[in-house]
């Protein structure tokens, strides 16, 4: 008796383990874009000002380029990798085709 109290637990478990891993998916597919979202566009806002900036006093110091130069390369990651990386939260296949599969 005691083996199917122990086999009709593991049944309800593994039903609840499904309902919440439904949840979770639904969860995770409203929750990463808005995240990635805003990552987005606080990463651009946030970079360009930087640049906006550095071009504005015109300081020709080592700092000043170093800094310009990671701003132009987080700009180019933001705009580049975010969106990518955000489909494969939200899309369960890859959306862009088998060629640029191979080139990514």
């Amino acid at each position: 008796m005691t083996t199917r109290s122990t086999l009709d637990w593991d049944v309800a478990q593994t039903t609840n383990v499904d309902i919440d891993d439904e949840s979770f998916e639904a969860t995770v597919r409203l929750v990463v874009p808005i995240v990635f979202g805003l990552v987005t566009v606080l990463g651009l806002v946030g970079n360009l000002l930087v640049i906006a900036v550095a071009i504005h006093h015109k300081t020709r110091n080592t700092t000043s380029v170093l800094i310009v130069g990671l701003a132009i390369a987080d700009l180019v990651f933001i705009v580049v990798c975010v969106p990518f990386t955000a489909t494969i939260y939200v899309l369960p296949v890859w959306p862009f085709g088998i060629p640029f599969c191979k080139v990514s």
